[in-house]
């Protein structure tokens, strides 16, 4: 007998309907096998009841994936552990650096760059042939938080500045320059309206369709450390002071595990889960 469509209250407050295809999506997407969307759908449905918070269902969902198989509920938290990644949004920067060098891009960051008018600071530089990405980071530790067309429209007049700089040098000539935004929440529409008829493109949670922040991760098996179901939130914390924050850095750097204490009976399942995450 199928249940009366449920009201739940998303991150935004705003209301909506509850929707097993996209539950179901969502599980899929994350590696879970058919048997596994099963049980968590059982377990959710059993659970739900008006006005249940989004939180609320991912929290149950991803409890129950635990249960099953640890990376693929490290992979369907993937959301909340870049949310983890704060208060700093340099291991942001870092991850959507090695989305790019998965790419072939070469990259710098932390760069000042001379505009027509004053020099600007650019997170990430991406090189290809002859195509310059510029690329700005934006972070955000709250879920909820969206980036609005402000932050566009202040982004596109810098670039615009280092545009106007760069057509006076010779060498850069028959190169393309490209301004790009990244964030790990999402653009208002307003924001992307603008965007689109800037030229200026635009990288999200799960925007756009194709070539989203979560997709590149996945492809590229670029999962930070606080992916990991087999680490406590401390040890995570640790990790990352150590400038430890993908898993694949994790992997190659196994000896960090003894120096931040954490016992040797535990090293094998956090280094295993690490490598299931990293697709190897």
């Amino acid at each position: 007998m199928e249940l009366n469509p449920i009201p739940i209250l998303k991150m935004n407050g705003k209301k909506a309907l509850f929707n097993e295809e996209k539950l179901k999506l969502s599980l899929k997407n994350s590696g879970a096998t058919a048997e596994m969307i099963a049980h968590v759908l059982e377990e959710v449905k059993l659970a739900l009841y008006p006005y249940i918070s989004t939180q609320e269902i991912h929290k149950i969902a991803f409890s129950r994936l635990k249960q099953f198989k640890r990376a693929t509920a490290a992979r369907y938290n993937l959301k909340k552990a870049l949310l983890d990644l704060g208060p700093s949004g340099f291991p942001f920067e870092r991850i959507v650096e090695q989305t790019l060098i998965y790419q072939g891009f070469t990259t710098k960051t932390d760069q000042i760059l001379k505009g027509n008018c004053v020099q600007h600071e650019v997170d990430v530089i991406a090189i290809k042939n002859n195509f310059y990405l510029l690329v700005e980071c934006k972070f955000h530790s709250d879920q909820a938080r969206q980036s609005d067309v402000k932050v566009p429209l202040y982004i596109q007049s810098r670039f615009y500045d280092i545009r106007l700089q760069w057509k006076k040098d010779a060498s850069y000539q028959n190169k393309s320059l490209q301004g790009w935004i990244f964030t790990n929440t999402r653009f208002s529409k307003d924001a992307i309206s603008y965007s689109n008829c800037m030229d200026l493109n635009l990288v999200a949670w799960n925007y756009p369709s194709k070539g989203s922040l979560k997709e590149r991760i996945d492809v590229a098996g670029l999962h930070p450390i606080t992916c990991l179901t087999t680490l406590t939130l401390n040890e995570k914390q640790a990790l990352l002071k150590e400038m430890i924050i993908l898993c694949r850095e994790l992997l190659k750097k196994r000896e960090i595990l003894t120096k931040i204490e954490i016992h040797p009976q535990r090293h094998a399942n956090i280094l295993s889960e690490a490598k299931q995450l990293c697709n190897l």
